[in-house]
């Protein structure tokens, strides 16, 4: 039985300001600095 939620924008607004990140398929995925 699976008890994750979908990730929402919400969840981006709460990503460190000098970092990066992306919904892919409902989940929030941190992109690498380059």
């Amino acid at each position: 039985m699976s008890t994750s939620t979908e990730a929402t924008i919400e969840d981006l607004y709460r990503v460190d300001d000098d970092g990066k990140a992306e919904i892919v398929n409902g989940e929030l995925v941190l992109m690498s600095p380059t």
